[in-house]
C-alpha cells in the first residue's frame, strides 16, 4: 500500500519505523510529512539539512540518481519514457555504467542499456 507519493525535490529523513530513506516537501508551518511506506509521521528539522547537505545525495536511490544524470544530459524524459523508467526494476539501476550513461544521446538509449544492464 502506498501512503503517499515521493517528492525527489524535498528535504531528507529516514523513517524511524520502517527505516525508508526520503525526500519530501514537508508541511510549512509545522515541518512534517508521512513516509510513503509506512505512514508514520516524520518531523523535518533545517538544521539536519544544513549541517549536512551531501545526506540527500546518499539517500537517493540508484533508479534516482541514474535518471538525475540522464535528466541533466539529456532534460526531462517524456512521459512514455518517464512511465517505462518507472516499471524497471530498482536493481537494473545499481548495475548501470556510468561511463557509458553519460555517452548516451536520447532516452530510448538509456532506456535499452538499463534493460540489458548486468548481462555482459
Amino acid at each position: 500500500m502506498t501512503i503517499s507519493s515521493r517528492t525527489p525535490e524535498g528535504d531528507p529523513n529516514q523513517c524511524p519505523i520502517c527505516g525508508h530513506h526520503v525526500r519530501l516537501e514537508p508541511s510549512i508551518d509545522t515541518r512534517d510529512a508521512p513516509c510513503p511506506q509506512c505512514g508514520h509521521l516524520l518531523w523535518f528539522s533545517d538544521e539536519i539539512v544544513a549541517k549536512y547537505p551531501d545526506l540527500a545525495i546518499k539517500w537517493l536511490s540508484a533508479k534516482e540518481v541514474v535518471i538525475s544524470a540522464a535528466t541533466k544530459r539529456l532534460g526531462p524524459p517524456p512521459e512514455p519514457i518517464r512511465m517505462v523508467l518507472e516499471g524497471l526494476s530498482k536493481p537494473k539501476f545499481e548495475k548501470v555504467e556510468w561511463d557509458r550513461l553519460l555517452q548516451l544521446n536520447s532516452w530510448d538509449e538509456v532506456i535499452a542499456m538499463i534493460k540489458t544492464a548486468g548481462r555482459r
